[in-house]
């Protein structure tokens, strides 16, 4: 899978929510345990560098002042869908470097242009399981 390379450059840090939106994510991946210490700590040093220009919440990265090479092919890590099936949402690596999270459409609407609550997403597994989903730490249910 590749990415768009024609976004425009507007490097800054990350906002309180979309840091705690990706950490989320990251949590809720079904990468090993290892994998997703890795991608925690890269999200620590992450600051976004491209940003959609459909004007979505969708985000490049960088991590510790280094981005992906644009062509790169990228890698979903986590792969969640809106509990109202209007949206999808994925957060990714390029050679194992956090990446970025890109908000997808599955119904003909504009796409959010701030990242969603979690509590309204359900984490994409296999196709013939139903999708479970995304609990805060501490909430009944969560691990």
């Amino acid at each position: 899978m590749t990415h768009a390379t024609t976004r425009a450059f507007h490097p800054r840090a990350l906002t309180p929510k979309e840091h705690s939106f990706t950490r989320r994510l990251i949590e809720h991946t079904n990468v090993s345990k290892e994998e997703k210490k890795k991608y925690l700590d890269q999200l620590e040093t992450a600051t976004v560098v491209r940003m959609c220009d459909c004007g979505c919440a969708s985000i490049d990265l960088a991590i510790a002042g280094v981005a992906s090479e644009p062509g790169a092919p990228l890698h979903p890590i986590g792969d969640f869908i809106a509990k109202d099936k209007q949206f999808g949402v994925f957060v990714f690596s390029k050679r194992d470097t956090l990446a970025g999270v890109e908000i997808y459409g599955l119904a003909n609407l504009d796409l959010p242009s701030e990242f969603p609550d979690p509590a309204e997403l359900v984490g994409i597994k296999e196709a013939d399981q139903p999708p479970e989903p995304m609990r805060a730490k501490g909430q009944p249910g969560s691990s």
